[in-house]
């Protein structure tokens, strides 16, 4: 295990998975798939119809300015038994926000898409994974669950699918693993079974962020 591992497992353990989370440590706690920056009018609601055929339910961490575009996939997300988080409004750092845009990219976009989805959002995750003290604490403040990753596919810079998996299985599969994925691009879609493949090869299931 890496270091950088190791430091986000020391983090994890010492702050409450209610809070902020990098992976879950409980026995027997599946493997979570989430999807950041969406929703994309073509690859989420492709997503969408293989995680039904592979019986895996996710969590979407939603860009409001998209998902006001396109309100009828946030819905569709919700309706196939999926989980929305926020990812800020405009896609930015809300690291060295004032606190006014804070709330706004934060709280203001929660409850957009708490609007948009019919249920309360209480997840974030930060663009890049990106905080300061100051957001960190507004996070708590405010009650929201930080979630961050454990494993990240870097699906953005691959250039095939099986690249997505190997990159995944170099770091290492474990039960209680966030995998960070991206519904933006074809070579993530077609990952999908491949990684579920993965996963169930090693003797492991598949959870989601509202089974704590």
């Amino acid at each position: 295990m890496s270091t950088k591992q190791k430091l986000k497992d020391l983090i994890n353990s010492a702050i409450p998975d209610r809070y902020f989370v990098t992976h879950y440590t409980t026995d027997g706690y599946g493997v979570v798939f989430t999807f950041d920056d969406g929703p994309h009018p073509d690859f989420t609601p492709a997503s969408l119809d293989v995680l039904d055929e592979l019986g895996v339910s996710a969590t979407y961490f939603l860009v409001g300015s998209y998902a006001e575009r396109h309100k009828d996939i946030v819905k569709d997300i919700v309706g196939r038994g999926h989980l929305v988080g926020g990812h800020t409004y405009s896609h930015c750092s809300v690291a060295g926000l004032s606190m006014a845009d804070l709330h706004k990219e934060v709280v203001g976009n929660g409850k957009r898409l708490s609007d948009l989805c019919g249920q309360e959002v209480k997840l974030f995750r930060p663009p890049w994974g990106k905080l300061d003290v100051r957001s960190a604490c507004y996070l708590l403040f405010k009650g929201l669950q930080t979630v961050m990753w454990s494993i990240d596919s870097t699906d953005y810079k691959k250039s095939s699918a099986s690249d997505i998996v190997a990159q995944v299985e170099r770091v290492g599969l474990r039960n209680g693993d966030i995998i960070l994925l991206h519904d933006d691009n074809d070579y993530t879609i077609e990952a999908l079974p491949l990684l579920a493949a993965a996963v169930r090869q090693r003797g492991l299931g598949f959870s989601n962020l509202d089974a704590r």
